[in-house]
């Protein structure tokens, strides 16, 4: 394997580690991340690392990658295997909503969503109480904070099945991560690390390497933060040249990088692929609505979002509110939509909580109405996992690469937001969208151009 002039510059700076200290490393799009990490094991054998993934898939696929030297696996799993067995919890089959948890704790609706909001906070923080939240979230009634705390400890009694939240944040209350011996950790996507997780990072007590790119943060509504411009690291370090884009696709990723992100430092083209041949066609949305417009006019393909996920919601909303036969509808999974007497109120919930998936799902069960069955149908017979055509959203497609890519109609112009966190949010899936093809690319947005 020949490594370039920055991947040894990094092996370097690696080897150069002592305890507690940390390395940046800024990976743009297909510039050869999971090369060097191995690279970086590999030049240091007979240290032992520990690689922290960002989900199972990625563990999955680095697991084929790295030697023995290095154990791979996700910071949830690791606290999974030591909270769940300790405090013998349940994890929920359904998500936290305020409805439900205003049943369970006795107070209104208003009271409900500031609860599940402060918990949310919490668990997503690098605080230690809930206490510390005052101040920085406003409850329409103070007494939510005691409401948190006691929905809190029903959790940890084993009163109420557990989220995913409840035994990260446990895991790093307890500093347990500071118990695991290794030489090297590894954090992965570290852009999309939220304070929690990135709490539990600096618990280990080994030399640390953050990867990741900065312009991919595309998890906002996880409370994710952007560790590359937020940790303070002793070295740091750009992978630049991308061995997956085109000069075509480079040319449009920097246009986003530059007009966006202010960006200073250009992603520069290494791709020495000269064949032309589209073996795969990525169409990627930015919505679910508009991967339901993909299936209505493309005659085959693979989906890689659920169809389940997709049509699930909408079609519970439909059944509920809209066919003839609400009466004989009962899915226990969507349970919840029970508890609003007409699609108004639940629209206003889900506006007043600001459920995107909500929203949407209320939009296309209006829209499609009973027809959402005959589209579900048809998905399901068009779907082919060898197909041509692969559908996805642009957070489902981060981490792929395609020959050519279909950039949807529905992706927002970011100069069009108008919080901050929006622009960003939206300028950063643009450029996870672009930097998927290796080879062409098409805009269904005229305003890109």
């Amino acid at each position: 394997m020949v490594l370039s002039e920055q991947q040894i510059e990094i092996i370097e700076k690696s080897k150069k580690l002592k305890i507690n200290e940390k390395l940046k490393i800024n990976a743009f799009a297909g510039t050869g991340k999971t090369t060097t990490l191995k690279a970086i094991t590999e030049q240091i054998s007979n240290q032992r690392f520990l690689y922290l993934a960002f989900n199972n898939d990625i563990v999955k696929e680095a697991k084929k990658s790295f030697k023995s030297n290095v154990f791979t696996t996700t910071i949830n799993s690791l606290a999974y295997n030591k909270i769940i067995s300790k405090y013998k919890l349940t994890i929920q089959k359904q998500k936290f909503e305020p409805i439900i948890i205003g049943e369970i704790l006795g107070i209104d609706f208003s009271d409900a969503y500031d609860v599940l909001k402060i918990y949310t906070l919490f668990c997503n923080s690098n605080y230690k109480t809930i206490e510390q939240l005052r101040g920085i979230y406003f409850p329409k009634r103070l007494s939510s904070f005691e409401y948190a705390e006691l929905f809190y400890k029903k959790i940890k009694a084993g009163e109420i099945d557990c989220d995913h939240s409840f035994y990260l944040k446990e895991y790093e209350l307890n500093g347990y991560a500071a118990e695991l011996k290794f030489d090297f950790v590894l954090l992965d996507e570290a852009q999309d690390t939220n304070p929690v997780t990135l709490s539990i990072f600096e618990q280990f007590v080994s030399k640390k390497i953050l990867v990741g790119d900065t312009h991919q943060t595309i998890y906002q509504f996880r409370d994710s933060v952007n560790a590359m411009d937020i940790i303070d690291c002793n070295y740091s370090s750009y992978l630049t040249t991308t061995y997956r884009c085109s000069n075509e696709i480079v040319y449009f990723a920097n246009k986003v990088l530059k007009t966006y992100k202010k960006e200073k430092v250009e992603l520069i083209s290494g791709s020495e692929n000269q064949d032309k041949t589209i073996n795969e066609i990525a169409y990627i949305a930015r919505t679910n609505s508009e991967i339901i417009n993909f299936i209505q006019k493309i005659e085959e393909f693979d989906c890689k979002k659920d169809l389940n996920d997709i049509f699930g919601l909408s079609i519970a909303i439909y059944m509920t509110y809209i066919s003839d036969k609400k009466n004989e509808y009962n899915n226990k999974k969507y349970n919840f939509l029970k508890k609003f007497k007409e699609i108004k109120d639940l629209r206003e919930y889900a506006e007043r909580i600001y459920d995107i998936e909500l929203i949407g799902a209320i939009r296309n069960a209006q829209m499609f109405k009973g027809y959402l069955h005959v589209l579900y149908n048809k998905a399901k017979s068009k779907q082919n996992t060898n197909a041509k055509n692969k559908l996805m959203t642009a957070h489902g497609s981060k981490g792929l690469e395609f020959d050519k890519v279909v950039i949807a109609k529905d992706f927002k112009d970011p100069e069009t937001c108008e919080a901050s966190t929006d622009f960003i949010c939206e300028s950063n899936l643009l450029y996870v969208a672009i930097t998927r093809a290796k080879k062409e690319i098409i805009f269904e947005n005229e305003w890109f151009y």
